[in-house]
C-alpha cells in the first residue's frame, strides 16, 4: 500500500500531535512499504498522519483543531437565536434591516423630521408624534438630546407650558416642538395627530409656526324683517317664531321675526375646519434607541390601548402608545361604559361620569337655545316650547288680522273690476258688500288690540 494515495487522518484529543507505532497489514507475507513485515506482522507506521485536536470552543479560525459535536450543535443554536432576534427586528420595524451594524439607515434621514406613514407601526428610528414624553431620554436617545440642544435648534424646543398652549382644544395635534426636561431627563415629542402642513413664507409665517383652526371670514347682515307675512328661511339661516316685538308703521301693525344662522344645515361640519382626509400615522425621526433590538421587541410586543380626553378632560376616544409612552391627554386607566346622557371625564387620577346633552335643542328662559357644552342643563332649560304671553298672542293676532285684510282687499279688488266692466252679477255685489263688513270688523278689533 503506498503511503502517498492513502486518506488516513488520525483524531486526537490532546493538544499534540501523535504517530502510530502499529504497522497495518503488510500483505500476503510480503514486505509492506510502509515498514509492515509480512503475513500481518506488526511493523513501525513511519507516515506522518495529520492530527486534529477537537475542541467544544468555536470560531476557532485554525486548521489543526476541529468542533465538536457539542460546540456545533452550540453553534447553530446561537445563530439561530440571533436570526430569530434579527427577523423579529425587522418585522418590527418593516424594510429590510435590522437595528444591528449590519445597515444603518441613520445617513439617509435627519433628526426632528416629521413624516406620515401607510402604516400602523413607525418605522426604525422614528416614533409617532403623539405628544409622549420618553423618560431617560439623555440616555435612551443620546444623539437626539444633543442635537435638540443645538443652538440652531433652539426653536425646535418649548417649554412644558408653551408646548400645551399649542394643543387644539380636543386636546391632540397642534403642537410641532419639542419639550427638553434637563432635569427630569425626559423628551415630550410633538403631537401631530389631525394636523396639516402648508409652506412656510405666507402670511409672513416661518417654519416651525403653527396656526390654530381657522376659516376664511363669513359676512352677512339682517335688516329687521317686517310685513303682514314672513316666509320660511333657506339655507343655512332659520326664520324664528312671530312675536318678538312689533313695529307700528302708518299703514298698521307689521310683525318682527328672528332669525338663526346655522351653517351645518347645508355643509358638512365637523369639530376642526379641514378637507376630504386619508389619514395616516404621523412620526418624527429620533434615530435608534440604545439596545434597540431588544427594546423595539420588548415594546412593539407590548403596545398598549391609550384613552384620550380633551383639554377639559371629557373622553374622545381609544389611542395607541406604540410601545413609546402615554400620549398626551390620555391615560392607561379603562374608561367607564358610555351610556346616552354621559360622558367620561378624567379627573387627572379617575374617571367619573359627567352629564351631557350636547346638539340638544329647546328653550331656556323662553328664548330658543342650542347646547354645545358638556355638563348639566343649563337653568331654565325647557324641551317644551313656552306658552305664549298675552303680549305675544296679541301679537300673533295682530298679525292674522293684517293677513286677512290682505286677502280681502285682493278680492275686493276682484270685485269691484269685474262690476265696473258689466260683468259682475247680483252675486258679486253682495260678495263686494259682505268683504266690506268684514274688513270692517277686522279693523274695529285691530285698532281695539292696538290701544
Amino acid at each position: 500500500m503506498n503511503c502517498e494515495n492513502a486518506l488516513s487522518v488520525t483524531l486526537c484529543t490532546g493538544s499534540k500531535g501523535c504517530s502510530d507505532s502499529s504497522g497495518g497489514n503488510g500483505g500476503n507475507g510480503g514486505s509492506g512499504n510502509c515498514g509492515g513485515n509480512g503475513n500481518g506482522g506488526n511493523g513501525d507506521h513511519s507516515c506522518n498522519h495529520p492530527t486534529i485536536t477537537l475542541t467544544d470552543a468555536i470560531n476557532l479560525d485554525r486548521s489543526d483543531i476541529a468542533a465538536s459535536a457539542k460546540a456545533v450543535k452550540t453553534a447553530v443554536a446561537k445563530a439561530k437565536t440571533e436570526l430569530d432576534v434579527h427577523i423579529a427586528d425587522v418585522n418590527a420595524h418593516g424594510g429590510s434591516g435590522g437595528s444591528g451594524s449590519d445597515i444603518d439607515i441613520s445617513q439617509f434621514f435627519n433628526f426632528g423630521d416629521i413624516n406620515f406613514f401607510n402604516r400602523k407601526t413607525p418605522p426604525q428610528g422614528y416614533v409617532v408624534a403623539n405628544g409622549s414624553l420618553i423618560e431617560h431620554a439623555d440616555t435612551l436617545y443620546p444623539e437626539m438630546w444633543a442635537f435638540l440642544q443645538e443652538a440652531d435648534n433652539a426653536w425646535r424646543v418649548k417649554t412644558e407650558a408653551e408646548w400645551q398652549a399649542l394643543i387644539h382644544e380636543d386636546g391632540m395635534g397642534g403642537a410641532n416642538a419639542f419639550v427638553l426636561d434637563a432635569v427630569a431627563k425626559t423628551m415630550r415629542l410633538p403631537d401631530m395627530r389631525g394636523d396639516y402642513f402648508a409652506g412656510a413664507g405666507w402670511n409672513e409665517k416661518a417654519v416651525g409656526d403653527c396656526d390654530g383652526d381657522a376659516i376664511r371670514n363669513i359676512t352677512g347682515s339682517i335688516v329687521d324683517i317686517l310685513g303682514s307675512k314672513v316666509s320660511t328661511g333657506s339655507g343655512a339661516h332659520a326664520l324664528g317664531r312671530y312675536g318678538q316685538k312689533h313695529i307700528q308703521e302708518a299703514a298698521g301693525w307689521w310683525m318682527h321675526a328672528n332669525t338663526t344662522f346655522d351653517a351645518s344645515r347645508v355643509v358638512p361640519t365637523d369639530i376642526r375646519n379641514h378637507p376630504a382626509t386619508i389619514y395616516m400615522l404621523p412620526c418624527v425621526y429620533i434615530g435608534k434607541a440604545c439596545n434597540s433590538i431588544t427594546q423595539t421587541k420588548m415594546k412593539v410586543s407590548n403596545m398598549q390601548t391609550a384613552y384620550s380626553f380633551d383639554k377639559k378632560g371629557f373622553f374622545v376616544g381609544t389611542d395607541s402608545d406604540y410601545g413609546t409612552g402615554l400620549p398626551n391627554n390620555a391615560t392607561y386607566v379603562l374608561p367607564p361604559t358610555l351610556q346616552k346622557g354621559f360622558i367620561p371625564h378624567w379627573s387627572g387620577s379617575a374617571w367619573t361620569q359627567s352629564e351631557t346633552h350636547i346638539g340638544e335643542t329647546g328653550y331656556v328662559n323662553g328664548k330658543s337655545f342650542e347646547i354645545k357644552e358638556h355638563g348639566a342643563y343649563p337653568n331654565g332649560w325647557s324641551s317644551e316650547a313656552p306658552e305664549p304671553t298675552a303680549e305675544e298672542i296679541k301679537e300673533k293676532r295682530i298679525a292674522e288680522i293684517n293677513q286677512e285684510l290682505d286677502a280681502i282687499d285682493r278680492k275686493s279688488i276682484s270685485l269691484e273690476r269685474a262690476l265696473r266692466v258689466g260683468r259682475g252679477t247680483d252675486a258679486d255685489t253682495q260678495k263686494l258688500l259682505d268683504l266690506d263688513n268684514q274688513a270692517i270688523a277686522l279693523t274695529e278689533e285691530l285698532q281695539g288690540l292696538s290701544t
